[in-house]
């Protein structure tokens, strides 16, 4: 990776290797990672009447109704509940399957918040993302999320900062992107 000096004064460095649990925090922290909270009522009503369909023909029409509509409405049941409870597990089980295959992705990262952008190095590219590309900065219990588009983001897993540095990059980040930050309330002085 360039060693590089960083001039601005606001620069900071964090250097981490991305986890297959990073990933999936960072999937589903995205727009695209899952179902909104809307979603999630209208699934859980959906659910509730298909339900209810499949248990009155079968009260009316014992085990034949199985094969008919009521069976049809059993499996989108079926389906339904494992997409609304067992989506995150497909995904970490597919992102573990991915980080097997691509090993090459999972090395390490050195990040640099600094005056003009985000400069992230690795082994197998050096990107600089200016700060008016991030639509958003979104903070999480696991990581900073700095959003590019609605589909992409870039992020930084808190477990790589020390814990002084926290509200350091909060300060960084705010001061960039301001309204666009969507990030914890710093409890240090």
């Amino acid at each position: 990776m360039d060693e590089t000096p960083v001039t601005a004064p606001d620069a900071l460095r964090v250097a981490f290797v991305p986890t297959v649990d990073d990933q999936v925090h960072s999937t589903r922290a995205t727009a695209s990672g899952g179902f909104s909270r809307g979603q999630r009522v209208w699934l859980l009503l959906l659910m509730f009447l298909m339900a209810v369909n499949v248990f009155n023909a079968i009260r009316r029409e014992g085990a034949a109704a199985l094969r008919g509509f009521g069976g049809l409405s059993l499996v989108i049941l079926i389906m339904v509940a494992v997409g609304l409870v067992g989506w995150r597990s497909l995904l970490r089980l597919a992102l573990a399957r991915h980080a097997r295959s691509h090993r090459d992705l999972y090395q390490p990262v050195v990040m640099t918040f600094g005056r003009d952008g985000l400069r992230v190095e690795s082994k197998i590219a050096t990107t600089e993302v200016p700060w008016s590309s991030f639509t958003r900065v979104q903070e999480t219990g696991e990581l900073f999320l700095l959003h590019a588009s609605d589909s992409r983001a870039y992020f930084v897993p808190r477990r790589a900062l020390p814990e002084r540095d926290e509200p350091r990059l909060r300060a960084i980040l705010r001061g960039h992107l301001g309204e666009r930050a969507e990030l914890m309330q710093s409890t240090d002085g």
